[in-house]
């Protein structure tokens, strides 16, 4: 049933309770003003979508896929100074396809590697006028290569990203409904 359970760092869990374990939906609190909020499984994990709010490390919300109390799959997370990334996540580190948004007018759209631009992306950034956009090679979070409109490359790279996009804003339509950019 319903329950409360106090920790001795501070720690409050409220939620469902099946044998004296965490099984179902529940809000885990911490004294760092970190908050969970998700399914738990019977070995106290949390597995499925999960809600994450923190008012410390820099970041601000998260919202997304868990695995055995890890950041797993699709995730959108939110920082303070507005930036956002929504993408894969393996481990909690940045691991395939996202888009991250700077601000307001940069982003980008690629593969990654590690929590860095790694693999083909796409680079968008407004200088207030138009938009400046460019497919690059990245190699552990340095661009090492500008693929020019035209090359035999451009329009395969281009093609593969944008199926990535739509897949990962199927995704996220699916489990959250909201739409990546």
């Amino acid at each position: 049933g319903k329950g409360e359970e106090h920790y001795g760092d501070g720690s409050i869990f409220k939620g469902i309770f099946h044998d004296d374990h965490k099984e179902g939906i529940g809000y885990l609190r911490y004294p760092s003003m970190k908050s969970l909020e998700g399914y738990f499984n019977y070995k106290n994990e949390i597995n499925g979508i999960c809600r994450m709010i923190s008012e410390d490390n820099g970041y601000k919300l998260s919202i997304g896929q868990w695995e055995r109390n890890e950041m797993n799959g699709v995730n959108l997370f939110c920082w303070d100074d507005k930036s956002k990334y929504m993408g894969e996540y393996m481990n909690f580190i940045k691991n395939g396809f996202g888009v991250f948004l700077w601000d307001d007018k940069n982003l980008y759209e690629g593969f990654w590697l590690n929590g860095m631009q790694h693999g083909f992306g796409i680079t968008k950034e407004y200088d207030g006028n138009e938009w400046c956009v460019v497919l690059a090679e990245w190699r552990f979070g340095k661009e090492v290569n500008q693929i020019e409109e035209g090359n035999e490359k451009y329009e395969v790279k281009v093609n593969e990203i944008n199926k990535c996009k739509e897949r990962l804003n199927g995704i996220c339509k699916e489990l959250y409904g909201i739409n990546g950019r």
